[in-house]
């Protein structure tokens, strides 16, 4: 999962609008990060498919408190809470 702030097609841009984590935990087989939310972000979510240039977005409204990736082992998983 990428998040950008700006609108579909920001993904392509060759100086995208790219939200960093908030906080990212490192863990012997993974890592967490979380982004957190003020709530008047124009945000755009990417999902991407490693080993593949497909991917999916999604123009997320109205905007999450956060959004969190996880990565244990391999096993990706990503969601966001809404408001």
């Amino acid at each position: 999962m990428r998040l950008f702030d700006g609108p579909p097609g920001e993904e392509l841009k060759a100086y995208p609008a790219e939200l960093a984590p908030d906080g990212t935990v490192e863990r012997n087989r993974g890592f967490t990060s979380t982004w957190r939310f003020a709530g008047n972000e124009n945000l755009l979510m990417v999902c991407t498919y490693d080993g593949s240039r497909t991917y999916y977005w999604a123009h997320v409204s109205p905007v999450p408190k956060a959004c969190t990736l996880q990565d244990d082992g391999g096993l990706v998983q990503a969601w966001c809470d809404m408001p």
